[in-house]
């Protein structure tokens, strides 16, 4: 409110009596008919930037007056003299970007205050020198970070240029951070420290409250000579952000790449890391801290969790996908509550938290956990309230996203627009900070799961679909996820759905329409939204799979194949034809005759694989010999072979069949072969 006019109203006339610049009127009523009409204006906040010895600061776009409106963005710059760095932020800043330059906040109904540090800096490169009187200019660096970050004092900044650090037969703790010292690199892939030629060197050690490490990437560490629980990576305090750690290959006993009991680490890639030999934890959480906005990808390990181990602290907006395990527990492996010995002593109450998280696309063959193959959790019945908001195809704690979830491209782990992880986050107080790609979060109404932030800005649409797997005669619903354009804009959508195996288009209209029924196949989805001014497109292949709940499959010459191959006098003549065509629920009659496999028949899904008339009239025989040992493998709960004649398996020499099955094998996820299946290993076992 900027003040009031007060009038007076005589024989339809207003005339002005009175007015005032403050949010409160007081007067003496004169005895007529009085108007009194506030004066309004958009709030607007103060915003106030001021700077330490050694730089200054500026507010972007200016303003003559320092105040900027509700929900607008403004960007502070802080600018360091010669000799001296950007240090930190104090004042009215989100804790997640007290490090970043230049700071941009979105503004809320809150004045903000901020205040810019600046420290002496020394400066780092390849090709730099060791000596006394370098350092202290870019032109004039020194080469080894450690001497400068020792030189540095209690509170400094260090400077890596760059390029390739490449480490040549150095033990111990390359950057060993145990002050207030802001170590920058140029930024992640920018920055290298190969630790090709030192197996013995561990890659960082934090161990202060105000330590960091931004900005580079720590790659080819081949650790064959350490078992070390603490990590390569090493976090006591302090801050890892912006940085990538790949290639490391680890064969200790027991051997984390990254070991954290308190501190924080933001917006980090972890990949393509692999035991030889032992368990490994890419990123262990063991106690407290927090890990936000990372990707965690591509990692492999012998035995183990190839994810990340959490205990205690907080896990949020992380990506976890395609690590894989020989054992179990290759996404995300959660401790239930526990007493143990921490740094700060014995605690009885250690319980860790996700939020947030997308887990996908994770393997582990042997793992039997009700969150196979992405999560493992200890307590899983206790996993709410301490898990929620993560999305994975199995579900997990409160407010679970199991459908729907899907990136960009393969290898690429951004959101797709029609996907639920969109606005999906728990709702939070503390969502100021930047994804992994730098973009502020939230952009929409809530904060994304994952470690990308879709970007709304824009007009831009995507297709959500439930089911997404369905046999032919079911409903199936769509809905246009729409975002970026005008809030009160009349959309209008239009869609086609387009069979892989041909026959014609499938055109819908409207926000949200169901259809039913839709042919057996595979469908692209194509949605175009408009509101007259702008338009938005999508399309999404295989973005849904109808399926024939019975499938028929005859030996060579017996049919006349025709997909979906759903009558006897239709049925395919290889049962591989038909794999790639079944969801679960589906059923597989074999005909009469003998069925050549080619290979292992192998059975990850709830399908019923049965005969027309019996075993006496149905085999299914491998062939030619030795071409694969085993006959068929059965690895899910729910999958079923019923009434037929096995055959073709044979021994290889040295094996125990009687562990892993040469007629047929029932893996740890279990199924059943069941009564009246003959099992024939034509060679005797041993």
């Amino acid at each position: 409110c900027n003040g009031y006019v007060l009038y007076a109203c005589t024989n339809g006339i207003e005339t002005e009596i009175t007015r005032g610049t403050g949010a409160t009127c007081d007067y003496t009523h004169p005895g007529f008919i009085c108007k009194l009409v506030w004066q309004w204006s958009d709030v607007k906040v103060r915003v106030a930037a001021s700077a330490g010895e050694g730089g200054h600061v500026a507010v972007s776009p200016p303003s003559g007056t320092g105040h900027y409106a509700t929900n607008s963005t403004v960007t502070i710059t802080a600018t360091a003299d010669a000799g001296k760095g950007f240090y930190k932020w104090t004042g009215d800043v989100p804790e997640a970007l007290r490090w970043d330059n230049p700071l941009v906040l979105k503004l809320s109904d809150k004045p903000v205050s901020v205040h810019a540090i600046f420290a002496d800096a020394l400066y780092v490169a390849p090709d730099g020198i060791d000596a006394a009187d370098r350092g202290f200019m870019p032109d004039t660096p020194l080469a080894t970070p450690q001497v400068a970050i020792d030189r540095a004092g209690p509170v400094g900044i260090v400077y890596l240029a760059e390029g390739t650090f490449a480490v040549d037969a150095f033990e111990g703790n390359y950057l060993a951070v145990t002050n207030a010292v802001k170590v920058r690199g140029a930024g992640r892939d920018r920055t290298i420290i190969s630790f090709a030629n030192s197996p013995k060197a561990r890659a960082v050690y934090l161990n202060d409250p105000e330590a960091l490490v931004s900005g580079v990437t720590f790659c080819d560490s081949s650790t064959k000579s350490i078992s070390d629980c603490a990590g390569q990576i090493g976090v006591r305090g302090g801050e890892l952000t912006d940085s990538r750690v790949t290639g490391y290959l680890m064969s200790g006993w027991i051997s984390t790449v990254f070991n954290m009991s308190t501190g924080a680490v933001r917006r980090c890639v972890f990949d393509s890391c692999r035991s030889e030999t032992s368990d490994l934890n890419p990123l262990s959480m063991p106690y407290a801290g927090l890990i936000e906005d990372c990707l965690v990808v591509s990692n492999t390990a012998n035995s183990g969790c190839a994810g990340v181990r959490i205990g205690g602290g907080l896990m949020r907006n992380c990506t976890i996908a395609h690590n894989y395990t020989r054992g179990s527990r290759a996404g995300v492996y959660r401790l239930k509550k526990w007493t143990g010995h921490t740094p700060w002593g014995w605690r009885n109450d250690i319980i860790s938290r996700v939020e947030n998280c997308v887990i996908v696309g994770n393997r582990a063959p042997n793992d039997v956990g009700a969150g196979w193959p992405d999560w493992y959790d200890q307590d899983p019945a206790a996993a709410a309230p301490h898990v929620t908001h993560c999305a994975s195809l199995q579900p997990w704690g409160a407010n679970p996203v199991t459908n729907n979830i899907h990136f960009v491209a393969p290898g690429n782990f951004r959101t797709l627009a029609g996907s639920l992880c969109i606005d999906g986050g728990k709702p939070s107080a503390d969502t100021d900070r930047k994804d992994l790609d730098g973009n502020p979060r939230p952009a929409g109404r809530a904060i994304d799961i994952g470690c990308y932030e879709y970007d709304a800005s824009a007009p831009s649409c995507g297709a959500t679909v439930v089911p997404e797997r369905a046999f032919t005669g079911a409903a199936v619903q769509l809905a246009a996820q729409v975002h970026g354009f005008p809030g009160e804009a009349a959309l209008e959508c239009s869609w086609i759905l387009t069979p892989a195996q041909g026959g014609a288009p499938i055109p819908l209209s409207g926000l949200a329409p169901s259809v039913s029924p839709v042919p057996c196949g595979f469908y692209t989805i194509d949605l175009t939204v408009t509101d007259g001014t702008h338009t938005a497109t999508s399309s999404r292949t295989n973005a849904l799979f109808v399926a024939a709940r019975t499938n028929y499959v005859a030996v060579v010459g017996a049919s006349s194949p025709v997909y979906p191959y759903d009558t006897p006098a239709t049925a395919a003549t290889n049962v591989f034809d038909v794999v790639d065509h079944i969801i679960d629920g589906s059923t597989v009659i074999f005909l009469d005759g003998e069925h050549i496999l080619e290979r292992q028949l192998s059975i990850t899904n709830a399908v019923t694989y049965t005969s027309l008339n019996g075993m006496d009239s149905t085999t299914l025989r491998l062939s030619p010999a030795n071409t694969y040992d085993r006959v068929v493998l059965i690895d899910q709960t729910n999958a079923v072979v019923r009434g037929v004649t096995i055959t073709g398996g044979q021994v290889t020499s040295g094996t125990t069949w009687a562990i892993v099955g040469v007629g047929v094998k029932i893996a740890c996820h279990g199924g059943t072969l069941e009564r009246r299946g003959q099992i024939d290993l034509e060679r005797k076992i041993g």
